[in-house]
């Protein structure tokens, strides 16, 4: 594995090296509220992905299929080709978006790197989110320019890694249509109190059923992956200069800051201050 990782990383490195300063680059989180409801029959130069965090709407692809956009949906844009966006309520709506040069696009595909035959995928939140983040963290922490060699090399190992899970999720169909119920009904309402019984019973099965087949399959139980889902949705928020620690346990259902501040420190390592002076 870690052979393969260095092999990979290699060849990165090498396509990275054709890229056109003149074309564009740029990453990070869009809220619905600042962008248009609706992109219909657009046309980009580059590659755009999307990966959405929250919200519900609907893509058409350049083949004309439509595709229902739900958190942990992926859509992929390619160059010069024809897609429509719809956005169900854009004040509800978060997504990951990031526009990647054709070049080298070009190159990855011609490398067999990625495949210009996929259009959508649903990767569950918990798959992709750490590295979302991570990598947005990355930009923000070291201010580095969009062209830079190392910003492009970190892309495009994020846009490997949403292909091999887009694969990985499209060989195991089966599996993924319950974990993808599981984990869209356990995102949903973050800041109040759910009933795992009523979650079980949404998809068919009992409570014990239900549980088992969650951790064999997603090796979490079902009340840590919420949990988790909910410090995502809290890194988000530390990461908006404004947002109060008080405001943000309130938001996310916890009774005070102290309760918030250990679980997040719990399942991060750092407390959410820490947390917050690392994201200025």
């Amino acid at each position: 594995m870690i052979l393969d990782y260095y092999l990979k990383r290699r060849r990165i490195q090498k396509i990275t090296s054709i890229y056109d300063p003149m074309e564009s680059f740029s990453a990070g989180y869009v809220h619905g509220k600042v962008t248009h409801k609706n992109a219909i029959d657009i046309r980009f130069d580059c590659f755009v992905i999307l990966y959405l965090i929250k919200g519900n709407g609907s893509f058409v692809d350049h083949k004309g299929i439509e595709h229902q956009l739900i958190p942990g949906s992926l859509a992929l844009r390619h160059p010069g080709k024809k897609t429509t966006l719809r956005r169900d309520n854009p004040e509800e709506w978060v997504e990951f978006a990031m526009r990647f040069p054709a070049s080298l696009y070009s190159a990855m595909v011609k490398t067999e790197m990625i495949n210009s035959d996929l259009t959508t995928a649903e990767i569950p939140l918990r798959d992709m989110q750490e590295k979302v983040d991570s990598f947005y963290d990355f930009l923000k922490n070291h201010s580095v320019r969009s062209g830079a060699p190392e910003t492009l090399l970190k892309a495009q190992e994020l846009i490997v890694d949403f292909y091999t899970k887009a694969a990985q999720n499209n060989s195991t169909e089966k599996t993924s249509s319950f974990t993808e119920k599981a984990c869209r009904l356990l995102e949903e309402n973050l800041e109040s109190k759910i009933s795992l019984e009523k979650i079980a019973r949404k998809t068919g099965m009992t409570y014990e059923t239900f549980r088992k087949r969650f951790k064999e399959e997603l090796n979490d139980s079902p009340m840590d992956y919420r949990i988790k889902a909910r410090i995502s949705k809290a890194r988000h928020l530390l990461a908006e200069p404004d947002m109060r620690l008080k405001e943000i346990a309130s938001i996310l259902g916890y009774p005070d800051v102290s309760d918030f501040s250990r679980q997040f420190k719990k399942f991060t390592g750092l407390s959410p201050q820490k947390y917050k002076k690392q994201v200025k």
